[in-house]
């Protein structure tokens, strides 16, 4: 619909100029195609394949850009990672993407930084940060995990040249956004799990968190931050069911990871089984989609990493265990 009303570009079609709206016009135009922009990208993150490979940010102007707005600051920061996921993602790229690239990486990390350098004092993070600032902050330090984990994965010793010429490994930068990403989930469980403003926006926090301590068994707090990250799906459940089966892929790769054992995850997705009045609750269909739970698998396997794979393994361990 966005390519037929000419609100993005695609191929050698060139979307609309912002001079042929009126005022109220372009308002709605602009809206449209950055919301579009923005939602898209952000399933293609979790999704890790770039789907507007073929087109660029929307070249109307971004909504209140004369007096930012929260929505101002996450167009800047989906038009980053939308060029991260088309180097890393699309098909033009499969036999040589940019992902294993240290000094794309380098640069666009400097790009996320630059970012978040510019946020203004009422989006900054802390314990009083606003809900729509939580959100703002977990999709950062998603993006930065995103960027920087097969890098890692390839090469263990990889190193961004500092600006005072100095080398850090990249993986200090990994671990630092996984750790961020753990105090965000718990700040958003205190503050608003149990508000009108609990939303399934901060469920990326929970599933980036969660990934990271399942492949750091070795720390004391990983089995807490786990069962957090589990507390915050079961939160999110009754509005939204299909965490139940991003849950379940979470609960086996934490038992394939020795992380926690097989009757304590059988326990816990009994708890999602049930509803608030104790009644078992309706059983979810598959869900067809490319959403992918298990982080690092789906560098390398793309279906055996989605949520659909993991959950109904998840059942065929928990049907073994129930017998």
């Amino acid at each position: 619909m966005a390519k037929r009303l000419d609100l993005l570009s695609s191929g050698d079609k060139t979307p609309k100029s912002a001079r042929v709206y009126n005022t109220d016009e372009l308002k709605a135009a602009s809206s449209a195609a950055w919301g579009l922009f923005c939602h898209t990208t952000l399933h293609a993150l979790h999704c890790q394949k770039c789907e507007l490979w073929s087109i660029g940010p929307p070249t109307l102007p971004i909504p209140a850009s004369n007096d930012p707005t929260t929505l101002y600051y996450l167009c800047q920061l989906w038009t980053i990672v939308h060029n991260m996921l088309r180097e890393y993602f699309s098909p033009e790229r499969i036999s040589k993407p940019a992902r294993y690239d240290i000094e794309f990486a380098q640069t666009t990390f400097r790009r996320l930084l630059d970012w978040g350098s510019c946020l203004p004092l009422t989006l900054a993070r802390g314990n009083k940060t606003t809900h729509q600032g939580a959100i703002l902050h977990i999709y950062f330090h998603a993006a930065s995990i995103t960027l920087l984990r097969p890098l890692v994965l390839f090469d263990d010793d990889s190193a961004f040249t500092l600006d005072s010429g100095s080398k850090r490994p990249a993986k200090d930068f990994l671990h630092a956004s996984s750790n961020q990403l753990k105090r965000l989930v718990s700040l958003c469980q205190a503050n608003f799990s149990h508000t009108s403003e609990l939303s399934i926006l901060w469920h990326t926090g929970c599933l980036f968190a969660a990934n990271a301590v399942i492949r750091d068994v070795t720390s004391p707090t990983s089995r807490l931050h786990f069962w957090r990250c589990l507390y915050g799906y079961k939160s999110l459940y009754p509005k939204s069911p299909l965490v139940k089966s991003i849950a379940k892929g979470l609960l086996l790769m934490a038992v394939m990871g020795n992380l926690i054992t097989r009757e304590e995850a059988c326990r816990e997705i009994g708890e999602f089984q049930s509803g608030n009045d104790g009644e078992p609750s309706y059983a979810m269909e598959p869900t067809e989609a490319c959403f992918v739970v298990d982080l690092d698998l789906g560098l390398s396997d793309a279906v055996g990493s989605h949520v659909d794979s993991l959950a109904q393994n998840f059942d065929d361990m928990f049907m073994d265990y129930n017998e």
